[in-house]
């Protein structure tokens, strides 16, 4: 019975060094080798592109800067996340003082059927430059899994031709059994690379700033969040690295 029990605990043990090791060589790809990517998309290459930019129009707008950048954190194609309520990010490169508005809805309408209201839709009267979140935790909202939805963050101008808007788009999938498991057995900061590993990018996104906030100095976590937005090109320019403003969406 004791050499029973001994082999069961060897055999735990091992399963669990296992998991860890893999998890440090993940961490130690991402620091040491440029050329192993973090994220590994859950599409196809072929996907469609769904993520727009967003940059002021040709028209002048009042209290906007010329040379603005409004871009939501989101990859290319269709960015996945494990929860009905995850936190969506964007930023800004320039502080804006007018209205901005943030608005979640359905890619496909005709799940909405008659209603064309926005399953979301939020205003914040002005912005700093920086990184922003916006929990759908605190509007009280959650997404159902497998559809696909449609989230932007605009400057309204009163003419839609001059709009400065971004957008992109995600969707919810239940959380893989063997995620699950690695994500036990993880550190806080290798929690962000196995999400990115595992194709769920709002969820790498929320864990690398929610430690950015917890560890505002550490260059290697920072610089590792950059690489992140980087592989879908996007950049945190050298004024918005150093320090990242992170607030609610319906706070102004």
């Amino acid at each position: 019975m004791l050499a029973k029990r001994m082999l069961l605990l060897g055999a735990v043990a091992s399963l669990s060094l296992g998991l860890l090791a893999e998890q440090g060589q993940l961490v130690r790809d991402v620091v040491a080798d440029e050329a192993v990517p973090m994220y590994k998309p859950a599409l196809a290459a072929g996907a469609p592109t769904r993520r727009v930019g967003g940059g002021t129009r040709a028209a002048k707008i009042a209290n906007v800067p010329d040379n603005l950048t409004l871009a939501v954190i989101s990859p290319a194609t269709t960015g996945y996340s494990i929860h009905t309520q995850p936190v969506l990010y964007w930023s800004l490169s320039n502080t804006v003082d007018a209205p901005l508005e943030i608005t979640i809805d359905y890619v496909d309408q005709k799940i909405a059927g008659n209603n064309y209201e926005p399953l979301l839709q939020t205003q914040l009267a002005k912005a700093e430059a920086g990184i922003y979140g916006v929990s759908l935790e605190a509007h009280k909202l959650a997404l159902k899994p497998n559809v696909e939805y449609k989230w932007s963050v605009s400057i309204p101008t009163g003419n839609p031709a001059n709009d400065v808007v971004s957008f992109g788009t995600l969707m919810i999938l239940d959380k893989p059994a063997d995620l699950a498991e690695k994500l036990e057995k993880a550190t806080e900061k290798q929690r962000p690379l196995i999400y990115a590993a595992a194709g769920f990018w709002y969820d790498a996104v929320t864990e690398f700033e929610t430690l950015l906030k917890k560890y505002p100095d550490d260059a290697d976590l920072r610089a590792q969040r950059n690489r992140l937005l980087e592989e879908v090109n996007l950049k945190v320019d050298k004024q918005g690295a150093v320090e990242v403003v992170v607030g609610e969406a319906h706070k102004s």
